[in-house]
């Protein structure tokens, strides 16, 4: 395998993608130059050490943070040429450290996906409650609308997160550790409605993950970083080779089959 590849081309064209995309931070290069696309319906699991520029990466391609070099397109265009408002209609991003909710219920929260499409003045349409409901239904929360978002339990809030991107209609989402602070039942939970929303809305996901095994099983592409510099990007069955994570993570590590046929299971050797 050609470790710094690009994988699952076939016939779908890159929605977003970068060129020697970098970012230096005084003296410290943090980002060394990336070249990547992502495709619609494809969910990729963006692996690495701490430090290694995972969360830089994903806030780079979700315009939270200007880039030091490089550029960025979507739908072919340059980020420089987005508004802000016509931009988060494509482009959703969910962070690492959620802030509270604020005493709003879950509808509340999953309507104000709906911003980047009526703006601060206009009045909520017919429409924008179709997006919401769907999102609801989609999500299975919409037993939960009339919640409180700070009451709800880890993985609800989860999921009432992702319904408002989903809500927002954008076709990438960019989720930064969406499982880190659940346990292992709505880890599955979550990473599973991911990967069915990128089937059912053709949805581009990048996501940063720590759980190899479940990076492995519920993403179709796998890249990975290392001091910060891309290492890694290909199919978990390319990722997920001895040499390969030992390169990755710095540590000796073995692979066996999924004793369900399911891909594979690593861990320390």
């Amino acid at each position: 395998m050609t470790l710094h590849q690009t994988v699952l081309s076939s016939e779908r064209q890159p929605v977003l993608t970068s060129r020697e995309l970098s970012f230096t931070a005084g003296s410290a290069s943090i980002l060394k130059p990336v070249s990547l696309g992502l495709q619609t319906g494809v969910v990729c699991g963006l692996l690495g050490h701490n430090g290694s520029g995972k969360s830089t990466l994903v806030k780079l391609l979700a315009r939270q943070m200007e880039p030091s070099t490089g550029t960025l397109q979507l739908n072919d265009v340059d980020f420089s040429t987005w508004k802000q408002k016509d931009f988060a209609r494509h482009v959703a991003y969910l962070p690492q450290h959620i802030p509270p909710a604020q005493g709003l219920l879950v509808e509340e929260l999953v309507s104000h996906g709906r911003y980047p499409w009526h703006g601060a003045f206009r009045r909520f349409t017919d429409r924008d409650r179709q997006k919401v409901d769907e999102a609801l239904e989609l999500t299975n929360t919409s037993v939960l609308r009339d919640r409180q978002v700070d009451n709800l339990s880890g993985g609800e809030r989860q999921r009432v997160w992702i319904a408002m991107l989903i809500a927002q209609d954008a076709k990438c989402l960019f989720l930064d550790e969406p499982i880190s602070a659940l346990d292992v039942s709505h880890q599955v939970e979550v990473l599973n409605l991911i990967r069915d929303l990128a089937r059912k809305k053709n949805i581009s996901v990048l996501m940063v993950l720590h759980d190899i095994n479940m990076a492995g099983r519920f993403c179709d592409r796998l890249l990975a970083l290392r001091d910060g510099e891309l290492i890694a990007d290909g199919t978990p069955s390319d990722i997920l080779q001895s040499e390969t994570l030992a390169k990755i993570f710095g540590v000796d590590m073995g692979v066996l089959p999924h004793p369900k046929g399911e891909g594979a299971i690593t861990y320390v050797a």
